[in-house]
This record gives structure tokens, C-alpha cells and sequence, in this order.
């Protein structure tokens, strides 16, 4: 398996944060922010920003090799919710 430096696994890793935050939502994140696992996948997981399209810009064969497969995969396959998610979501005090 190739290594990859701290600056493209943290690059990764901020992708991911990111779709998990936009996922759930985080009010400290964007207080106007509305949650959505379709909006977060359009982002993170398809697209111009995707982890497929920066795995491909490294360049590098052996993190290509490794690593693009399940991007691709989260390409084709976005992450959906399980059904009845938004129900176990608690709401905080007001």
C-alpha cells in the first residue's frame, strides 16, 4: 500500500469531515445551514470536488491504485441514510 503525505490525507480527511458535517448539520458550521445527505454527497462525493477527482490529481500511481476504487464507489453509490434516521435526530432545547 502506497503512504501518503499529512497534506493530501488531511485534505482527505477534511472532505470527509465536511460531508459529515453538511450531512447532520452543524449550526457552528453555518447557523443558516440546512442538513442534507444529498446536498453533502454533491459535494464531497460527486462532482468537481470529489474525492475520486483529488485522489486522481496526486498523481501518484500506488495512492491511485489504492484509494480510487472506493472514491469511485462512493461516486456511483452515494451514502443514503437508513430509513427512519431522522426520527432517532434529537433536536437540542430552544
Amino acid at each position: 500500500m502506497a503512504l501518503i503525505s499529512n497534506a493530501e490525507l488531511t485534505v482527505i480527511l477534511d472532505k470527509l469531515a465536511r460531508w459529515a458535517t453538511e450531512s447532520a448539520g452543524d449550526t457552528e458550521f453555518n447557523n443558516a445551514f440546512t442538513a442534507g445527505m444529498q446536498l453533502a454527497n454533491s459535494h464531497v462525493m460527486s462532482g468537481a470536488g470529489s474525492l475520486a477527482t483529488y485522489i486522481l490529481s496526486t498523481a501518484d500511481e500506488d495512492v491511485i491504485a489504492d484509494l480510487l476504487p472506493p472514491a469511485r464507489d462512493l461516486d456511483e453509490t452515494n451514502p443514503v441514510p437508513p430509513d427512519g434516521f431522522l426520527l432517532g435526530v434529537r433536536t437540542s432545547p430552544s
